[in-house]
């Protein structure tokens, strides 16, 4: 584990004033760097989450954990609507600003899903590779329940996620344009030639592009 990400859980633990924070505040609280915002988690995260989280139902996980986001969809959103923007902005769409983001998680050591309960302002800004502060959230057939207060912003992104995203968005985008067949059959398609979206393994391996690990269906 890199030491940067040890030492910033450490104070996590003795810490209750993040909530009032801006995002750099909490940084700087941490004593994060803003080159340690960039890293890949996968690689060498804190791996802080309890064992076997994916495996868990109808339990609050108590505490303060850092977490990567990979990737996130607005699975309000009909298939051909909901990978049209970036996950560089998510904004509530639609009537009553209906949103509802399905977020893939790591802790570098385990991955997971986190979905959103109602539109919360913290993930309006949420690039690919985001360093978040989960805290006492509820887990449900093995998924994050957020809620507000449940999950801060850091700030960060990975490059190599975000282009990923890019790519994966793209494809799907330009399969919809030029396949006129039903949305179940094209995103079959595409998961079969092997860049579509798919569910999160349990463990994480380092080298999975995260456009491939986000379902897109709706939870």
């Amino acid at each position: 584990m890199d030491p940067a990400w040890s030492a910033a859980i450490s104070r996590l633990q003795n810490e209750s004033q993040l909530a009032g924070m801006s995002p750099a505040q909490r940084v700087q609280r941490l004593e994060l760097s803003q080159e340690q915002l960039l890293k890949d988690m996968r690689q060498n995260g804190p791996g802080n989450l309890p064992e076997d989280v994916v495996h868990r139902h109808g339990e609050q996980l108590n505490g303060h954990f850092l977490l990567q986001v990979n990737e996130a969809v607005d699975v309000s959103q009909p298939i051909a609507k909901r990978f049209k923007a970036s996950s560089h902005g998510n904004k509530p769409e639609g009537e009553g600003g209906r949103r509802c983001l399905k977020l893939h998680l790591t802790d570098g050591n385990q991955s997971l899903f986190g979905i959103e309960h109602q539109p919360l302002k913290e993930l309006d800004h949420l690039p690919p590779g985001a360093k978040v502060v989960l805290s006492n959230a509820m887990v449900r057939r093995g998924s994050l329940i957020l809620i507000p207060g449940s999950v801060l912003m850091l700030g960060g992104s990975v490059q190599t996620l975000v282009d990923a995203d890019t790519a994966a968005r793209n494809k799907l985008l330009e399969a919809f344009q030029h396949t006129p067949i039903l949305p179940d059959r094209i995103a079959a398609k595409f998961r079969s030639s092997g860049g579509g979206p798919q569910a999160a393994p349990a463990r994480v391996p380092s080298d999975r592009p995260a456009a491939q690990r986000v379902h897109p269906d709706p939870p």
